[in-house]
């Protein structure tokens, strides 16, 4: 077991083998720190909850937690079919936090066609470890809003075991089959922040995130740079108009095969600006 402390800074993170520390890990953890650590914005708001910058750091931290003592560290693969929403980005943080890889697949995938014969259980998030010393390598944890479940530690599923050459280099692989290493999706999301546009603004994101132009526009450098986010559905109409009667919001991010279809639908009010991820 690797205690957390939730006010470490990133210099006085805990050592232990395995544990990703190369530039671009450091690098996630600078910027995640200085973004997230004791900070009231940027907020988040979901269509089921809302979380402030210091709630999506501890969120981050449980599960870095409870990946840490379940054995899975930096070279490991952490494969998860998820929705777009809370869940998924307090894993994903865990997982840059500690340069582990990421499979990130939509949450209506047939998981048992990707990972042999591991069952399909909704609502669940599936760890996948290439240590090859661990046996069996498919594991499991419940995810109960955007934490782990922590009355329940991380639990084998019996399955074919795998075991790759552990990777050098951490990547996040999504549904376009491109993998970014940490590194790239890093600059990736910088590159959008630089975009002054965005910095301090409120922001409503209607971009599917299991895509890499969705992950780095329309969640990771919005988390970033804007002071809040609104995450929903581009197929909910009638929250996204309450959200743009009563807040103000000065861009909406949507991705291009929902274009079309939201100018149809919507118009948006003159200040606020429609932005293609």
């Amino acid at each position: 077991m690797i205690p957390v402390d939730m006010s470490n800074s990133p210099s006085q993170e805990p050592t232990h083998s395995g544990i990703g520390m190369g530039p671009a890990t450091a690098l996630w953890r600078d910027r995640l720190h200085r973004c997230l650590a004791s900070n009231a914005t940027p907020v988040v708001l979901f269509p089921d909850a809302v979380r402030s910058a210091a709630s999506l750091w501890a969120g981050m931290r449980t599960w870095t937690h409870h990946l840490r003592n379940a054995g899975i560290l930096a070279g490991d693969v952490v494969v998860c079919a998820l929705p777009s929403g809370d869940g998924l980005l307090q894993l994903l943080l865990a997982c840059l936090w500690d340069g582990i890889s990421v499979e990130i697949h939509s949450p209506d995938c047939e998981l048992s066609a990707l990972l042999g014969r591991v069952e399909r259980v909704d609502g669940t998030v599936l760890v996948v470890s290439l240590l090859p010393e661990m046996a069996p390598p498919w594991m499991h944890a419940p995810a109960n809003g955007g934490w782990p479940n922590e009355s329940r530690s991380l639990t084998s599923r019996c399955s074919h075991p795998r075991q790759p050459d552990r990777l050098e280099e951490p990547v996040v692989r999504l549904r376009d089959k491109r993998g970014l290493t940490h590194a790239e999706l890093l600059h990736a999301v910088m590159e959008q922040c630089r975009d002054a546009s965005l910095q301090g603004r409120c922001v409503l994101s209607l971009v599917d995130w299991h895509h890499e132009s969705g992950l780095v526009g329309g969640v990771l450098a919005p988390l970033l740079c804007a002071e809040e986010l609104f995450v929903l559905s581009a197929h909910d109409i009638t929250a996204i108009e309450r959200v743009l009667g009563h807040e103000p919001v000065s861009h909406v991010l949507v991705g291009s095969v929902d274009e079309q279809r939201f100018r149809q639908v919507l118009t948006l009010p003159s200040h606020v600006t429609l932005r293609l991820c």
